[in-house]
């Protein structure tokens, strides 16, 4: 599974516990940008929520 170098950025601040807003605001991207980003990853993960997405990330990251 091949993560874009964005997707891994959102999902680092996710393993940090920040919100949607918070990660927007750190990455200079909109909400809705984070939230695309935020579905695509649980995808390539295989996670239903930010927790499992968070667990996984362990393996891979």
């Amino acid at each position: 599974m091949e993560l874009t170098p964005r997707e891994r950025d959102v999902l680092l601040l996710l393993r940090m516990g920040k919100t949607n807003k918070e990660i927007a605001s750190d990455l200079d991207l909109s909400i809705n940008t984070v939230k695309t980003h935020t579905k695509n990853l649980f995808a390539k993960l295989g996670a239903q929520n930010r927790t499992q997405a968070t667990l996984k990330s362990y393996d891979i990251l």
